[in-house]
């Protein structure tokens, strides 16, 4: 694969500053591009379709977000075992985590496969999607569910390269399956007039496009503990530290994505107009979130090898440095939404209440963003020293907890979508409050 260069960062040595940096860019870009899976989606149907499939797709954002965290959270693992081997210099160590997570990633992604495929009527009827978006939403997940292996093995593969160090790659392989599937949309939608089963088509493709790109780039490494077909098994053993140190993680974004889902059935109560705006606010409002979310992969990252190569005295700075990095990039680009939020929103619908439902969105999110992404840099920086349980356990009782009293208590009250989207930043703050007064504890026991 010439299209690869030797992209590995030096994680343990040199100015951090520096190599975060180096490091996080193209994780940013690489999230960005994972976005325009989804953009490109609402851009396409909001413009060549219309905005009961707008809406439509937008019903079936939280679904899909939950299916996807369910087998990230996994990838984090992977990422943080990667990373403390590696630091540790035990490349068998390495290589054997590295199989065991290629073969878990097909058997795991039939799995979520099968039952998103018999869950999404039953979900997204739940949710309280109206009847007249239902059937377009319903098919647009059952199409999506179809992708999911591919998502699963991207992701893991992915999450190798990141644990060693190497940024650029997934940044190269989603360019092309991101491209690709936007050329699929316009094709599927505009020539074949598929519509809303032509973009969740054009994004279940290119996850398995990517997936096969990842493949070829980990099996022509150079490094001993390469991809190797005849080597790919499952070791029980790591696939239970894979669970033990993953599954918190998925719990903790299927908290966040079931939250998500409790907070679309909240703006379903204000009708298709509401939801498609807040369908495109959400689209944008996620390039605020990747841009702070590439430091946290940076703490989860530089933690973990840290910790495995026993250099503890840089720990701190890690988290500091990252904080820093992850304030300025989500007020900066916060405020850039917030300014041109309404030719943003006009990207993606045209009628002027959907816009002015994906304003206040917007508007509300935009200026306090920045806490999600300190929050961020602190969870990944606990689950770098392979602490899962415990950040897992403050998201339930401060996200979740606090969103869902929220919603069901102040919300009825005052039933107004800025009242209902405070929840948000309400629960930044106090999830921020807990990490600091405990990271320090976390630490000190860690290295102890």
């Amino acid at each position: 694969m010439h299209i690869f260069a030797k992209n590995n960062i030096d994680i343990l040595h040199g100015y951090l500053p520096h190599t975060i940096l180096l490091y996080t860019i193209p994780v940013i870009l690489t999230s960005l591009l994972n976005l325009f899976f989804h953009a490109s989606d609402m851009l396409v149907v909001g413009r060549f379709v219309g905005h009961e499939a707008l809406a439509a797709v937008g019903a079936s954002a939280t679904t899909t977000h939950c299916l996807f965290h369910l087998y990230a959270g996994l990838s984090t693992a992977i990422n943080i075992m990667v990373a403390q081997s590696l630091g540790a210099k035990n490349q068998r160590l390495t290589s054997k985590i590295l199989h065991t997570a290629a073969g878990a990633s097909l058997l795991l992604g039939i799995i979520i496969a099968a039952f998103g495929l018999c869950l999404s009527k039953p979900v997204l009827t739940l949710l309280g999607t109206p009847q007249e978006v239902l059937p377009h939403a319903t098919l647009y997940l059952r199409i999506y569910c179809l992708g999911i292996p591919g998502g699963v093995c991207y992701n893991f593969l992915a999450a190798a390269l990141l644990g060693k160090g190497d940024t650029a790659s997934p940044f190269i392989i989603l360019s092309i399956a991101g491209v690709t599937n936007i050329l699929m949309n316009l094709v599927f939608v505009i020539v074949f007039g598929m519509g809303v089963a032509g973009v969740a088509t054009a994004t279940a493709l290119s996850l398995f496009f990517a997936a096969i790109m990842a493949t070829r780039k980990l099996s022509h490494m150079n490094e001993a503990w390469k991809l190797r077909r005849h080597l790919i098994r499952i070791d029980y053993r790591l696939l239970l530290s894979i669970f033990r140190l993953g599954l918190p993680a998925s719990v903790n974004g299927i908290l966040f994505a079931v939250c998500n889902m409790y907070l679309q059935s909240a703006i379903n109560t204000f009708g298709a107009m509401a939801m498609a705006g807040c369908a495109a606010s959400s689209t944008i409002e996620g390039f605020i979130y990747v841009a702070m979310d590439g430091f946290n992969k940076a703490s989860l990252t530089f933690s973990g090898q840290h910790y495995g190569a026993k250099i503890f005295h840089r720990l701190k700075q890690i988290l500091k440095i990252n904080m820093l990095y992850a304030t300025i990039a989500g007020l900066t680009i916060g405020l850039l939404v917030v300014c041109f939020r309404h030719a943003l929103l006009g990207l993606f619908v045209t009628a002027e209440e959907a816009i002015r439902y994906g304003s206040i969105h917007l508007s509300i999110l935009g200026y306090t963003y920045f806490l999600c992404g300190m929050m961020n840099v602190l969870d990944g920086n606990i689950r770098g020293l392979g602490y899962s349980v415990l950040p897992t356990l403050i998201t339930l009782v401060g996200i979740c907890g606090f969103r869902i009293f929220w919603i069901s208590t102040i919300f009825p009250k005052y039933h107004h979508l800025a009242v209902l989207l405070s929840a948000f930043p309400g629960s930044w703050v106090i999830i921020l409050i807990i990490y600091a007064a405990t990271y320090r504890l976390f630490l000190k026991h860690k290295i102890h």
